[in-house]
C-alpha cells in the first residue's frame, strides 16, 4: 500500500512537471507571434482579440494555405503528439491521460481525432468515452469539440452499434440527467 501511495505521488509530481511544461509553451508560442507581429505595444484585450491561437499552436495557418509545412519551430501540437507517443510507449493509464488534458492550457485539435479512434476500439471506448465527459464537464473551452464528437459518434458510429449505444447511453445518463 504504500509502494502504491508512493508510485501515485511520484506520477502526480511528474503529471504537474509536464503541465508545467505545456504551460511554459503556451505562453512562450504566444508571446514570440504577438512580438513577431507587432502585437506587444497593443492593451491585453486587443492582443488577445487579434491573436488566432489555433494557428500559433497547431501550425495550421500554413498548412491551410496549401503550402507545403516547413518546420522552423516545434509546435505546441508537435509537443502533444510527442507526449502522447511516450505515453503510450510506457503504456500508463488512460485515466492520467484525462486528468492531464484537463490541466493543460489548451487541448489541441488532434486530441479529438485520438479520442474517436478509441471510441471506435471496444476496449478503449469506455475510456475514451469518459475523457470526453471529462473535457464537457471540466474544460469549458473544449464543449464544443467534445459534444461535436458525441454527437457524432452517436448518429454515425460506423457499422458497430455498440458504439452508437454506449455514447447515447452516456449522453442520457450523465450529461442530459445532469441538467437543471
Amino acid at each position: 500500500a504504500a509502494d502504491a501511495a508512493a508510485a501515485e505521488a511520484a506520477s502526480k509530481a511528474a503529471l504537474g512537471k509536464l503541465v508545467e511544461l505545456f504551460y511554459a509553451k503556451f505562453t512562450a508560442d504566444i508571446a514570440k507571434w504577438q512580438e513577431a507581429n507587432g502585437h506587444q505595444i497593443a492593451s491585453a484585450g486587443e492582443r488577445a482579440a487579434k491573436t488566432p491561437l489555433r494557428e500559433i499552436l497547431e501550425g495550421s495557418a500554413v498548412a491551410a494555405r496549401g503550402a507545403e509545412r516547413h518546420r522552423t519551430s516545434f509546435t505546441y501540437a508537435d509537443l502533444f503528439e510527442v507526449f502522447v507517443a511516450e505515453f503510450e510507449r510506457l503504456q500508463l493509464p488512460k485515466r492520467e491521460l484525462r486528468s492531464f488534458l484537463i490541466e493543460i492550457p489548451v487541448v489541441p485539435a488532434s486530441v479529438f481525432k485520438m479520442l474517436e479512434a478509441q471510441c471506435l476500439v471496444a476496449a478503449t471506448r469506455k475510456m475514451a468515452l469518459l475523457t470526453v465527459l471529462s473535457l464537457v464537464e471540466c474544460k469549458p473551452s473544449c464543449r464544443w469539440q467534445s459534444l461535436r464528437l458525441l454527437f457524432r459518434l452517436a448518429y454515425s458510429g460506423g457499422d458497430d452499434s455498440s458504439i452508437r449505444f454506449d455514447t447515447i447511453r452516456l449522453v442520457i445518463n450523465k450529461i442530459y440527467s445532469a441538467g437543471p
